[in-house]
């Protein structure tokens, strides 16, 4: 393999020869791609740059996670731990950023008192709706609860709440970002107002 390797490297070389003559370090670094010990420290450093990502991200969710482990101080350890695969399985699934995703879970949960499957239901909706509309999946997490909270809305309704987001986008006179603004500020005042979601 390593001849394979330095027989690509010549080849490499006579193409770029004057190139390398005008560069000189150009040349050099071609000559250390043909020394495995600089080939095997450049693996280790790429390696390691990517196990600090890992952890990076690992540390971003497990502070995420902190808000709703500190929400239910009445649930086990085993539980939560539970509850938190399920957070990071269901946004690895919808493709969504895994502490965006679990600070929406946060919010649904702080404002509806949902748990558990019921609350990965909800997210997995909202997470999908927010992806295919490229509305922020936290404000639209946002207006969901609020939604949820003022038309006094349980998990079934969600997929009804979010066809009427739909089709009120569909009249072009608003993007699904801003209607996920003015659904937070305004659910509540609508639904005091005897009007339903479509209304709304």
């Amino acid at each position: 393999m390593q001849s394979k390797w330095n027989k690509g490297i010549g080849k490499m070389r006579m193409k770029f020869a004057t190139l390398t003559k005008e560069v000189p370090l150009l040349g050099r670094a071609l000559d250390m791609l043909q020394n495995p010990l600089i080939l095997a420290t450049a693996g280790v450093l790429a390696l390691g740059s990517v196990a600090i990502k890992g952890v990076s991200s690992a540390e971003r969710f497990d502070h995420a996670f902190t808000n709703i482990r500190n929400l239910n101080l009445d649930k086990s350890k085993d539980q939560l731990d539970t509850f938190r695969a399920k957070i990071r399985d269901a946004s690895y699934e919808i493709g969504a950023n895994l502490e965006k995703s679990t600070n929406a879970v946060y919010d649904l949960q702080s404002a509806t008192g949902l748990y558990g499957d019921n609350a990965i239901s909800v997210y997995k909706k909202v997470g999908r709706y927010s992806i295919a509309t490229g509305a922020d999946i936290n404000e639209a997490m946002n207006s969901t609860t609020k939604a949820m909270k003022a038309f006094n809305l349980g998990v079934n309704d969600i997929d009804t709440l979010l066809e009427s987001n739909a089709k009120t986008v569909q009249t072009g006179i608003t993007t699904f970002d801003q209607l996920a603004r003015v659904q937070t500020e305004y659910a509540g005042a609508a639904a005091s107002a005897s009007q339903g979601i479509d209304q709304a």
